[in-house]
């Protein structure tokens, strides 16, 4: 039989549970509230094209997965141009929301870099708006679209100040933060501004010579707006986890022994899995309880 002790530990340990599952109800009604507003708000908004770049074939799985994000993106007036280097199709099948392009097809002798890849893809697009940087090394909430969209501002480029990035292979992850804006999160006019040849760099050069003084920078630090946009080192990116991955207190020690820490409130971490899951993608960690000072 047990003791009175040890059934008012029992009773204590269910309530901590019910109470963790009533903070977590509380947190998703909070959510679908923010985002529900910003439906709202860009209900009858304009055309939003992104653009995919492909040309890599061993990337052939990730770019069907960065597709099926921006089809299930909740912002309805929507396009995606997909500009492909590559003799395999990224598309399997015809769907009213994608754009898929050959290189080859494009008049001229440009070389295919990222930047004129680009390029093509802004020549290509119908959208009023674009999202020039929809890649296949990201994991896209799917209110992202509707989350720029409602703090567009005629005129001007709209970018969020921060991102989470994670190195899936170690699992480490952190919040990113831009005080002047992510260069590669910019929603902005369709215009006659394009990119330069460059493949790597083409982000900050594009948003520093077309809207560096016309922008509009967005505080996203706080959850749930700072999981919108997730940055994934693999292993199979174009920068080296050195200058993908600069978590805090890199300085203090090597990023080598980082390997496993989620530096997240709990509320992210937790966030941040069920979205990768939602696409096939797992990172292993324990997630924190509390939000690390400093982050």
């Amino acid at each position: 039989r047990k003791s009175i002790n040890e059934k008012y530990k029992e009773i204590e340990e269910l309530n901590q549970k019910i109470g963790q599952q009533a903070q977590l109800l509380r947190e998703k009604v909070r959510i679908e509230g923010i985002f529900d507003a910003c439906i709202e708000s860009s209900k009858g908004g304009p055309t939003v094209t992104a653009i995919l770049v492909f040309g890599d074939k061993n990337r052939m799985r990730r770019a069907r997965k960065a597709v099926n994000q921006f089809v299930a993106q909740s912002y309805p007036n929507k396009q995606i141009v997909i500009v492909n280097a590559t003799d395999m199709s990224v598309t399997t099948h015809p769907h009213r929301l994608v754009k898929e392009v050959k290189w080859s097809d494009y008049p001229g002798d440009l070389e295919p870099t990222t930047g004129n890849m680009r390029t093509q893809g802004i020549d290509l697009a119908d959208g009023d708006l674009l999202f020039p940087f929809w890649d296949d090394d990201d994991v896209y909430d799917r209110h992202l679209l509707t989350y720029l969209v409602s703090n567009y501002q005629t005129g001007k480029a709209v970018l969020l100040n921060s991102q989470i990035r994670v190195d899936i292979r170690n699992s480490v992850s952190y919040v990113h933060v831009e005080p002047d804006g992510i260069p590669n999160t910019i929603l902005c006019p369709k215009t006659a501004a394009r990119f330069g040849r460059p493949t790597g760099g083409e982000d900050y050069a594009f948003w520093n010579i077309n809207w560096g003084l016309k922008s509009v920078v967005v505080d996203n630090r706080s959850f749930p707006t700072n999981t919108l946009l997730m940055r994934v080192w693999d292993g199979n990116n174009v920068l080296p986890v050195s200058a993908f991955m600069v978590p805090p207190g890199l300085d203090k020690e090597p990023y080598e022994q980082m390997g496993g820490r989620w530096m997240l409130g709990g509320n992210e971490a937790e966030h941040v899995k069920a979205v990768f899951a939602s696409f096939g993608l797992k990172a292993e960690a324990k997630a924190p309880t509390e939000q690390p000072a400093g982050v």
